[in-house]
């Protein structure tokens, strides 16, 4: 970032250092950075809305999970991350939905089963 602060993967890593040192706000100013250099990479989307989670910003974490999962990244796990978000702020049908399409993605998924009930 000190020699070239136009590479969007340098402000990802260094946002996913800041988020595993605990220090989210720097985490999500990195990964934002991040997302206006680089829109088409689903991975920065899915480390934001991790922090943003972590955060207990489900609805700026939804959205980010969403954009992942529309570049691509559609897996039984981010399934699970956008039901647990549909159902924190309430969308309880969305939120049943996403969790079975995990458990559709992979059958073995206990944690998706859990949110299932929890609904």
């Amino acid at each position: 970032i000190l020699i070239d602060n136009s590479i969007a993967d340098a402000w990802k890593r260094r946002g996913q250092t800041q988020a595993a040192a605990g220090k989210v706000c720097d985490a999500i100013f990195d990964l934002t950075r991040a997302t206006q250099l680089s829109v088409s990479d689903p991975d920065i989307f899915l480390q934001r809305g991790l922090v943003f989670h972590q955060v207990k910003d489900y609805r700026a974490a939804l959205i980010d999970f969403k954009t992942a999962k529309d570049q691509g990244v559609v897996t039984a796990t981010i399934m699970n991350y956008i039901g647990m978000c549909e159902g924190l702020i309430g969308n309880i049908s969305k939120s049943i939905n996403a969790h079975n399409e995990a458990v559709k993605m992979d059958n073995s998924f206990r944690e998706a089963y859990l949110n299932i009930a929890l609904m």
